[in-house]
């Protein structure tokens, strides 16, 4: 597995870094820490006020058994493709052409 991550020698300005080097090195594990907060921000702004985003959250906080929020351990679908598991939430759907919202 690769993550995109800052690069200054890179001419796009970042790299794809193999995770075990991530893991190896405490800065570029600050960097992946950073995007994943930047990439969590975005998607609850952007999902926040659907019920069904929350429930998916938890479906898969359940599912992972990450009660104690710890999530170091990067985590692989149970059916080995997220094509497959995504194909699979959409069916689960009850209501398929309706997203309820949060009503706060």
């Amino acid at each position: 597995m690769f993550h995109s991550l800052p690069e200054s020698l890179s001419p796009t300005g970042r790299a794809y870094i193999p995770l075990d080097e991530i893991k190896s090195g405490e800065e570029l594990t600050r960097q992946l820490r950073r995007q994943m907060e930047m990439d969590w921000r975005i998607l609850k702004r952007r999902y926040d006020h659907f019920e069904d985003f929350w429930r998916l959250v938890e479906r898969d906080r359940r599912a992972r058994g990450d009660d104690d929020g710890d999530g170091d351990k990067p985590r692989t679908s149970a059916t080995g493709t997220e094509g497959s598991r995504g194909a699979r939430l959409s069916r689960d759907r009850r209501v398929p052409h309706q997203l309820r919202t949060n009503r706060r």
